[in-house]
């Protein structure tokens, strides 16, 4: 029985990184080398990681050094795509979705979408037993590397969406400004100032990866600036 879940789940998976592909390559005019998608029912997330995708506009503006306007660029297309995209999400996953974020480094040319499903306050309350190391001492690693660059977290939380992916969501992490920004419409200056904040959490890397005694391959940084969240999604290397 649990072998037939996990093979529709992996059925669904392979279904939702194709539909996602599709879309990116439909409203970018470019689709990725590589799209593979993770499903946590648990957590109601999906998390889909993309490689090697950027468009030859965005290829100049990165040249240009203009990455605010890379981001930008991208983060209005990828909501484009959620609103237009997410029934059918729905459909094929079984759940709902209130939100998609995302993260990319034009360094690596790696990204992530994160999409999270309607939640209630329990959601993210399942076991953590599965994490093989102290979540205190990777909550505080990350704690003390926020506290440089926005207003520290009321409270830090680590779930385990993958046996080598974790999710690391941080709870009312804006400053007054920050939210005034949102409010006032002026996404753009928002995004460059969050392009500042991602390079900061990926310079503290090798940090992390002490307090979690792995290895890291990718590490994203995602911003809910709506509910005033944030979420720290590390891909550990291959064993």
């Amino acid at each position: 029985m649990i072998e037939e879940k996990e093979v529709k789940v992996q059925e669904v998976s392979t279904q939702v990184s194709s539909h996602i592909s599709k879309q990116l390559k439909k409203h970018f005019g470019k689709g990725p080398e590589a799209c593979h998608c993770t499903i946590n029912k648990d957590l109601n997330v999906v998390l889909i990681q993309v490689r090697n995708f950027m468009t030859p506009a965005e290829e100049i503006m990165v040249k240009k050094d203009e990455m605010h306007l890379a981001a930008s660029y991208r983060s209005l297309l990828i909501k484009s795509i959620f609103d237009s995209t997410k029934t059918e999400l729905s459909r094929m996953t079984g759940f709902n979705f209130q939100d998609i974020l995302h993260d990319w480094s034009y360094e690596t040319n790696k990204g992530v979408l994160l999409i999270l499903g309607n939640t209630d306050s329990t959601i993210f309350t399942h076991t953590q037993k599965n994490i093989p190391f102290s979540t205190n001492v990777l909550e505080n690693t990350v704690a003390e590397m926020y506290s440089s660059f926005h207003k520290p977290p009321s409270n830090i939380e680590t779930f385990l969406v993958h046996p080598k992916i974790y999710l690391v969501r941080s709870d009312e992490v804006m400053f007054p400004l920050e939210n005034l920004l949102q409010e006032k419409g002026h996404e753009e200056l928002l995004t460059e100032y969050y392009s500042g904040i991602t390079d900061s959490v990926r310079d503290h890397k090798e940090l992390i990866e002490r307090a979690i005694s792995s290895e890291i391959e990718d590490i994203f940084f995602a911003r809910d600036e709506r509910n005033g969240k944030s979420y720290l999604i590390i891909i550990l290397k291959d064993l």
